[in-house]
């Protein structure tokens, strides 16, 4: 945890889910949290109305359940929901 709101999360590139590819933009991505499951619910279907090019569909992983999506320059965004809030 940086501060109360923000932390720095640093995966091993191999580890990295959904993989990395070369065509994508950097090696990093942006994660950002939902409030509730349903906050994560709403982005979801928003992204697929918007037809977002989606490299994860909502996943459960170690630290919380996840979607990825790719922006339109090809940086990854996560967004998650962590199964306490």
């Amino acid at each position: 945890m940086l501060n109360e709101s923000l932390s720095l999360g640093i995966w091993q590139q191999a580890a990295v889910i959904p993989p990395l590819t070369i065509t994508q933009g950097t090696p990093g991505e942006l994660c950002l949290y939902a409030d509730d499951q349903l906050a994560f619910q709403a982005q979801y279907q928003h992204c697929l109305a918007l037809a977002v090019p989606l490299l994860q569909p909502p996943t459960a992983m170690d630290f919380a359940t996840a979607f990825t999506i790719a922006d339109p320059d090809g940086y990854r965004i996560r967004y998650a929901v962590t199964a306490a809030k």
